[in-house]
Order: structure tokens, then sequence, then C-alpha cells
């Protein structure tokens, strides 16, 4: 395959993030409520300009998702009919899914402050709440089973010394989370516009439960590519696989920290906003980071497919 060969949809993929970033920005943008105005009565232009300084990075983190995979399609593509094609195609589908979580994470958070006085808004709160949900369960359970295709074709074990302590961190982080969701007020944010729409004890088992299996099947997944890497011959394929692994991970745990962070909303508020931004830049950089070691793993590997 030649080196400028690319994932067929690769165009119509792009065109549909940019068309949703642009939807994002013009709702936020255009936003009835603005939190940031109401919370630390600042002027319509400054709020205009933290918005865009918000929208920005929020399209290149969209567009490194995005590029993760699509790099990923692009290895596929480059190795077809190979042994670990299909294995590596159910991966590709699934980061696709974790990239589309994140445009519909922004997206649903644009176009709720426009029916705070509507009777749709708690089932608009309730699809906020669980559609990304849904779209996580389904992309890491894609990675999981692709990752576990390439387990069975090289005989290893996922049960490590290592997966037991990220298992242990895992659980320790779920009973915090857990009990820090049971005793913080539901409430609603300074727009009006409530947390959650449903019971706490119903929330419990169909939102804070699948979001931990999505995440235990994700590092499950992580240490599968990674055993694998250990297994196969060069050591410039080992290394990127090792990047994939390590950029699941990352995508993980910064996606834990975010909703860790939004539990945790009414006691970031009394910070200051310089404040604010700075921990929501760092998480965002953070979580790019995790999409572009995805994307470097598999552009090493495209390298080296286009090169023998």
């Amino acid at each position: 395959m030649p080196p400028s060969a690319t994932w067929k949809h690769a165009t119509t993929a792009y065109v549909a993030t940019i068309s949703a970033w642009l939807l994002y920005a013009v709702l936020s943008l255009a936003s009835p409520t603005p939190t940031a105005q109401a919370a630390y009565h600042i002027t319509g232009p400054q709020v205009f300009a933290l918005q865009l300084t918000i929208a920005v990075p929020l399209l290149i983190i969209w567009l490194v998702a995005l590029r993760s995979a699509i790099g990923a399609k692009d290895y596929v593509q480059a190795i077809h009919g190979g042994p670990e094609a299909a294995a590596l195609n159910l991966i590709a589908n699934g980061l696709f899914f974790m990239a589309a979580y994140v445009v519909v994470i922004g997206l649903l958070s644009a176009i709720t402050p426009y029916l705070v006085h509507s009777p749709a808004l708690a089932t608009m709160v309730t699809l906020r709440n669980h559609l990304p949900l849904v779209i996580s369960l389904v992309g890491f359970g894609l990675l999981y089973h692709g990752s576990q295709r390439l387990k069975a074709a090289a005989n290893f074990t996922t049960w490590t010394p290592l997966t037991g302590w990220l298992f242990a961190g895992l659980c320790l982080f779920a009973a915090g989370f857990t009990w820090l969701f049971t005793v913080t007020p539901a409430g609603s944010d300074s727009r009006g516009i409530p947390n959650y729409s449903l019971p706490r004890a119903t929330l419990l088992v169909t939102m804070v439960l699948p979001y931990f299996i999505a995440w235990f099947l994700g590092l499950l997944a992580s240490r599968n590519i990674a055993r694998y890497s250990s297994q196969v011959k060069g050591i410039i394929y080992r290394l990127a696989l090792r990047d994939v692994a390590r950029g699941l991970v990352l995508i993980i745990v910064m996606g834990m920290l975010f909703q860790l962070l939004n539990l945790a909303m009414r006691l970031l508020l009394g910070l200051r906003l310089g404040a604010i931004l700075l921990i929501l830049y760092a998480l965002l950089i953070l979580y790019g980071s995790g999409f572009w070691l995805v994307r470097a793993g598999f552009k090493k590997l495209l390298r080296l497919e286009v090169t023998q």
C-alpha cells in the first residue's frame, strides 16, 4: 500500500466532526444562560472570549481522537487479510466510539441550556447522562473484544500482578466515587439545569455501575494489547503497540477524572475562575495526549508496513 493511502471514509469522518464542532461552537456562544457570566459576574465579551478558549481546545481533542481511530483503520487497511486484521479492526471501531463519546458529551452539554424552561429538560438531562455512557460501553466493549482476539492468537494470560494492581486501583476509585456520589447533593447548576433527573438509587445501577464496567473493560483491553506487544517480534513493533496500550490507559484515567470533576463541580465553583480553567485545561491536555499516544502507535505500525 502506498504511504499516502488512507481509510476511504476519512474525509466523511472529518467533515462530520468539524460540522459537529461548528454546531457546538454556535450553541455555546449563543447560549441563553452562560454559566460563567452567572457565577462569576463577568461581561458578555469576556464570556465570549472564555467560551472560545474552551471551544478551540475541544476541537483539537475531537480531531486528535478521530485521528487515532483513522490511524488504526489505515493500519488495518494496510494489513488487510493478515492474521491480526480482524482483531485490530475491532479495536479501530472501538476507537471511533471513543471519539464519538467526547463529541456527544460536548454537543449534549451545549444543547441542554436551551431547554431550561422546557418540559423536555428532564428528558434531556437523562439523555445527557446516559447516551455518552452507552457509547462508552460499546467502545470499550469493542476494544476488549478485539484485544481478546489478539490474546487468543498469542496465547498469553491477561491477569498479571500489574493487572491485579490496576484492578485494585479501579476498585478503590469505584468505592470512593460511589460514596461521593451518594453523599453529594444532586442540585442544579447556576443555569437551573439539574445534574440528574432520576433517583439516586436508580442512577447507581443505570449510570455509575455501567461506567465502572466500561472502564474495567478498557483496562483489560489495554493490558491485553500490552501483553500482546511483548509477544511480537521487532522492537519498533513492540514499542508501537505499547504506545497504543498506554494511550488507552491515559484515556480511561482521564475519563474517570472528568466524571469525578463533574461530581465535584459544586466544590470547584468555590475556586477562582483562573484555577478552574487551569484544572480544566490540564485534564483536556492529558485526555488529548492519550488519543495522541494511540495515534502515534498506529502511525509507527503503518510506517513499518509500508516500508516492508
